[in-house]
């Protein structure tokens, strides 16, 4: 396995599997960005939910890439278990920097 990938078992993709977050993980809140976990001893998995509020899919598809980068690239940071980013419409007025640091800032909270 690439030591940088994101193969689809790391990929939250079911609706079950996000209302199983959502009800009994915990939460981190930011500005922007609000942080799911459930702590397992799983290697971590990741889900991406943007609000449709944040209008254009352009934009909306440039944070999942930039969450998704972040993933791949700094999995030493997330612990075993599964992650949902929760992204809402301030998100687009911020760059790539500001979202990276936001989720670096939760991520290193979570227990």
């Amino acid at each position: 396995m690439n030591l940088f990938g994101f193969p689809k078992e790391m990929r939250l993709t079911r609706k079950r599997e996000f209302e199983e977050v959502y009800r009994d993980g915990k939460r981190l809140k930011g500005t922007f960005i609000t942080l799911y976990y459930l702590s397992g001893d799983t290697p971590p998995r990741l889900g991406i939910s943007i609000s449709h509020a944040l209008r254009g899919t352009v934009e909306r598809n440039r944070i999942k890439r930039q969450i998704r980068e972040f993933f791949r690239l700094n999995k030493g940071l997330f612990k075993g278990g599964t992650f949902v980013v929760g992204v809402n419409a301030k998100a687009k007025e911020k760059g790539g920097d500001e979202i990276r640091d936001e989720l670096r800032r939760l991520v290193e909270m979570v227990e």
